[in-house]
């Protein structure tokens, strides 16, 4: 479906996104303090069958009322159920950024539901392509096939490879949880490059359940990090400095790109191609004991307008 007043906007980076329950509402104002870059309102496994609908009234008011400065998604119902329906036609409105899409098998349900956002945005006055579309790859299927599921939607953002101790993950791969996650390291980099080659401009990877382990923490979220991930999901708003810290920019690494771009634009003649990232008349350059050439100042760029150092 599309309309002339399709959203065009790249959407932000998130390093963080904290669970809140959907029963637990009242809890928003404490999760945007803890400073997590977005919410995700679960209207899924952290709600009881009894509790179905009085939670999603209460996320879709929460979404309505408006007042929250950072990015809302919801976790809906599992799409085999009856629940997740009922819970896109109460949460699309404005105000809400994505939807978080548990267990996805197939993508003809990724397909399916771009086209039925498509209607509930018109019904609702917002433009095409508003709320981004966020698949949680915790199948065998979906890890499977991670490329042609990021790939079904242009909505499709902010997913990867998760690992987690007891999730549904586990028990479809059935591999044993250890504390170093070493056991889910190529799953996650397979995921990440699946969606990396799809296009994907912000995966995410998570979760890390124990809430007496900041060590362990610090360690899974510096280990997504180094694999290529931009963030992660996370459980509890404890955990949402030491998840920026590993996914943020480190002062060296920001300095040095400065000192790479800095270098570059003063041996070229093209300055403004250079800051739009082609480096293709730079050339080879001596840098620090080094050689870099065009590509390395390419990901420097690209660093610092990530960082926010470029507009």
């Amino acid at each position: 479906m599309s309309d002339s007043t399709t959203v065009s906007n790249p959407r932000p980076l998130l390093r963080s996104r904290l669970y809140v329950p959907g029963t637990r509402v009242p809890w928003i104002p404490k999760a945007v303090a803890s400073g997590t870059d977005a919410i995700i309102l679960d209207l899924d496994d952290a709600v009881g069958a009894d509790e179905k609908d009085s939670a999603r009234a209460d996320v879709a008011k929460a979404i309505l009322e408006g007042g929250v400065p950072i990015p809302i998604f919801v976790r809906i119902n599992d799409l085999s159920t009856t629940w997740a329906l009922d819970d896109l036609e109460a949460i699309v409105q404005p105000g809400l950024f994505g939807v978080v899409v548990p267990r996805v098998t197939e993508v003809p349900q990724l397909v399916a539901l771009d086209f039925l956002l498509s209607w509930l945005e018109l019904r609702a006055g917002m433009p095409n392509g508003s709320v981004a579309l966020s698949p949680i790859y915790e199948t065998a299927v979906s890890v499977h096939f991670a490329y042609e599921f990021a790939i079904s939607s242009s909505r499709v953002d902010y997913v990867g490879g998760i690992a987690t101790d007891g999730g549904d993950i586990q028990r479809e791969i059935k591999y044993r949880w250890s504390p170093s996650a070493w056991e889910s390291v190529t799953m996650r980099a397979n995921c990440l490059l699946a969606v990396r080659a799809a296009g994907v401009a912000h995966p995410l990877t998570g979760i890390w359940t124990s809430l007496n382990d900041p060590e362990g923490l610090k360690a899974f979220a510096e280990q997504g990090r180094d694999l290529g991930y931009e963030g992660m999901d996370i459980i509890h708003p404890s955990h949402v400095a030491t998840v920026h810290e590993a996914f943020g920019f480190d002062t060296h690494s920001i300095e040095q790109a400065q000192r790479i771009l800095d270098l570059a634009v003063a041996g070229s003649s093209e300055e403004t191609a250079v800051h739009d990232g082609d480096a293709r008349a730079v050339g080879a350059l001596r840098f620090e004991g080094r050689m870099i050439d065009a590509a390395m100042v390419r990901t420097a760029t690209e660093l610092l307008r990530r960082a926010g150092r470029l507009s």
